[in-house]
């Protein structure tokens, strides 16, 4: 680490600054336009979520011009329950501006490179010294001073730009993954559209009718193929029940993503034996209750769930993932009777209320038949991914720190320890 050097994030910035709520300068928020990146889009991974922009006018991005974001600015979460959190600025969200919650970090490139900056502020050990800065605050924040402030131990830029590009490029590759999977899962949305709500089904052209529906069909709920069961939470306060090797499924685990394969928390036999949670099979479909309503995954082995969930078991295994997309279709029409809102709650009488053509069981299993190998490829997908991001996380904090340390295309082991944060 001969040439790694100390220095301060403000030495190799152009400009440290934050953004505003537009409302606060009389601007206001509007439902196309600027793009507005609050905290809520950041990740610490500095993936940005740009299903969560919100918008604003030209003429509210003309008064909040001191935050007028650039290509290639870091946006960094500094305030709120979780600091730290950042994302890259893409040429494709411009225009776009941010808010008091977000510092906008503007590099120097000519000293530094910021994907490996960016690197090194997804680095674990940098995340836990970032929230340490604000002690016990009731609201945590820190300001731009101590942003300008965080110490770094940088090599030069050849380096940073090597290691940059070695743990680059498994973030591209989960990237492709990722554009693949959106691909797999839009081809099963459509299919399902396709034959049980524009009603295109194999032979339609000659299906018999009666009652003004196809011959086997039928206007019923969920309840018609599947079970809907509730969950549960083990005492907290009994460590027995807890830190065990069952997944135990929670709102907060939910991902953008089809399936989820690994939970937060974890429960033991014991504390699944004595609570009201139970196990679900794998391909059982979960939606949020509460909290951010509506969410859905399919679980993708076998896991128990809490109270703020509904767990959808089908009575016939191979109706799972006609299941899912059942749910699907009927969490999208809540929400359009919802005006397009959050709605409240999802209780049982929702599933019982909920009425729509089902289709008869030998189309259903054709349906089956055709859509599981794409469920299987996202779901081998995403299993890649989870094996690319661990090589990739096992990599960062010795690249980061210099105990890898990288010559040429090489990447060679040092006896050095790692970074340390006081």
């Amino acid at each position: 680490m001969i040439d790694w050097k100390e220095t301060y994030l403000k030495d190799i910035c152009e400009l440290i600054t934050k953004g505003t709520t537009p409302t606060s300068v009389g601007g206001r928020f509007a439902d196309t336009g600027i793009n507005f990146i609050k905290s809520e889009s950041l990740n610490y991974d500095g993936i940005v979520d740009e299903s969560k922009f919100a918008f604003i006018d030209e003429e509210s991005n003309k008064q909040l011009k001191r935050s007028i974001l650039k290509e290639n600015d870091i946006l960094f979460s500094i305030a709120g329950m979780y600091l730290g959190k950042m994302g890259i600025v893409k040429k494709t969200y411009l225009p776009a501006n941010t808010n008091q919650a977000c510092a906008i970090i503007r590099l120097k490139h000519s000293m530094v490179d910021y994907r490996f900056i960016t690197l090194y502020f997804s680095e674990r050990s940098f995340i836990t010294y970032v929230n340490s800065l604000t002690g016990q605050a009731a609201q945590p924040n820190i300001n731009l001073t101590d942003i300008g402030n965080l110490k770094l131990i940088l090599p030069t830029l050849p380096t940073q730009r090597r290691i940059a590009s070695i743990l680059s490029a498994y973030d591209e590759l989960i990237e492709v993954n990722n554009q693949r999977i959106k691909l797999l899962e839009e081809t099963a949305r459509e299919l399902y559209k396709e034959w049980f709500v524009r009603m295109r089904f194999p032979g339609y052209k000659h299906a018999k009718f009666g009652k003004g529906l196809p011959e086997g069909w039928e206007v019923d709920t969920c309840y018609s193929f599947a079970d809907v069961k509730g969950g549960g939470t083990p005492s907290t306060t009994n460590p027995v029940f807890w830190e065990g090797n069952i997944n135990f499924f929670t709102p907060t685990d939910h991902s953008d993503s089809y399936f989820i394969f690994q939970t937060e928390k974890k429960i033991t036999e014991k504390g699944l034996k004595n609570s009201s949670t139970k196990m679900f099979p794998k391909y059982s479909t979960f939606i949020t209750a509460r909290g951010t309503v509506g969410n859905i995954c399919l679980a993708g082995e076998d896991m128990a769930m809490n109270q703020s969930c509904f767990g959808i078991v089908s009575h016939d295994a191979k109706d799972c993932f006609f299941t899912f997309m059942f749910t699907d279709i009927m969490v999208s029409f809540l929400k359009q009777v919802a005006s397009g809102a959050t709605f409240d709650a999802i209780t049982l009488n929702t599933f019982r209320n909920y009425k729509a053509l089902i289709p008869n069981k030998e189309l259903r299993d054709r349906f089956t038949e055709i859509t599981s190998p794409i469920f299987h490829q996202i779901e081998n997908l995403i299993m890649q991914n989870t094996q690319l991001r661990q090589i990739r996380d096992r990599l960062l904090p010795r690249l980061i720190s210099g105990k890898l340390e990288v010559k040429t295309e090489k990447v060679l082991l040092n006896s050095e320890t790692e970074t340390k944060y006081n």
